[in-house]
């Protein structure tokens, strides 16, 4: 038998290791948000991200997220700037194109975003399956709201 002592480090350690991403990085799928799974609705919170980068994990072709709302290319969340910026970071495209539902015409713009480095080891798994990835921000000219992030596997 242990000691308290010890049987006490061992469920610290699996409670730190938990904390940081290590035991577990995708939440099962009754916890996922949005049951599509090559979908994901955007709202400013840690279960956004948990919910993506879970669907991305099975890497998918294609990949679509749709803004809730308030969500504009002059004002993008520091959350969906963390998911391009990693793309980016990869040597990925970000690119802005003129939302249209029925057409599929480039602009071409290329986005420059900043790319920012991620401390913390949840952090990093959780944005990694962006790497295979380039995106798409579809936007209304008008407006400048974002309708739909698309991100596309990179060939390999």
């Amino acid at each position: 038998m242990l000691s308290p002592k010890i049987t006490s480090f061992f469920l610290a350690l699996q409670l730190a290791l938990t904390a940081i991403g290590c035991s577990s990085l995708q939440p099962e799928p009754s916890q996922q948000l949005n049951p599509n799974p090559n979908e994901a609705t955007f709202f400013d919170s840690g279960l956004f991200d948990a919910d993506l980068s879970s669907k991305l994990y099975s890497y998918p072709e294609k990949f679509v997220i749709k803004p809730a709302g308030g969500v504009t290319v002059n004002k993008m969340p520091e959350r969906l700037d963390k998911w391009l910026s990693m793309i980016k970071q990869e040597n990925g495209t970000v690119q802005l194109k003129e939302y249209s539902p029925g057409s599929t015409k480039d602009i071409g713009l290329l986005v420059e975003m900043a790319v920012q480095l991620f401390d913390l080891a949840k952090e990093a798994a959780t944005y990694r399956p962006a790497r295979k990835y380039d995106a798409i921000v579809e936007y209304d000219k008008s407006t400048g709201d974002v309708r739909q992030i698309t991100f596309y596997k990179k060939a390999e």
